[in-house]
């Protein structure tokens, strides 16, 4: 058996392969979704000053350290630190953020699992009608016209209670929201599994 020093690392067949991975890891879901809600939560532009401050002297340098030790050393996040025995640590803690700051990641791909699984259906989608046991008597499908614009009554739209109700499980005093959400469960398995499987072997 090799020991780790002597192992080839896998690396990526071209330098535009890593550039593109590099902006997949940057350009996510939190800068094109929560970034604008949060501009507009904590005062529009005014926002964008600590943001930018933080951003480059905070995340950059951290980000760029972190790959250039990869590059460097040609291992993951948790033996780059074999030279420096004390500091083994953050590589791990590392290692530990990561699979932390996966779940909410997962879920969010669960969502879509779980609404893909339930579109293969021969009949109405679940989330269309207002008959099903999530809903409440007061469901419809139906919108007010005021001043010519559709106004819909959100609390009272099967997509919404779908969502509300079905989904996320909110207490708002439905009596079906107490049962627990396996289905969600199960799709939140499954993308991380499928995450899992993807990446375990390396870029390769």
């Amino acid at each position: 058996m090799k020991k780790r020093s002597e192992k080839q690392h896998t690396g990526w067949a071209k330098p535009t392969e890593f550039i593109l991975s590099l902006l997949g890891y940057v350009i996510g879901a939190g800068n094109l979704w929560r970034f604008s809600y949060l501009c507009f939560k904590n005062g529009g532009g005014a926002f964008l000053i600590p943001y930018v401050i933080s951003a480059c002297f905070i995340t950059l340098p951290l980000y760029m350290f972190e790959v250039g030790l990869g590059q460097l050393t040609q291992y993951g996040r948790v033996a780059a630190w074999d030279r420096l025995p004390i500091m083994k640590g953050i590589g791990y803690g590392a290692l530990f953020i990561t699979v932390f700051c996966m779940i909410p990641f997962m879920w969010a791909i669960g969502w879509g699992v779980l609404y893909l699984a339930l579109s293969f259906t021969t009949g109405p989608l679940p989330w269309t009608t207002g008959d099903n046991e999530w809903n409440t008597e007061s469901c419809s499908a139906l919108g007010v016209n005021i001043t010519n614009e559709i106004v819909f009554l959100q609390d009272s739209l099967p997509q919404v209670q779908f969502w509300r109700n079905y989904v996320l499980r909110l207490p708002n005093g439905n009596p079906y929201n107490k049962n627990f959400n396996w289905q969600m469960l199960l799709a939140s398995l499954a993308a991380f599994v499928t995450i899992f499987a993807v990446t375990v072997r390396g870029v390769k």
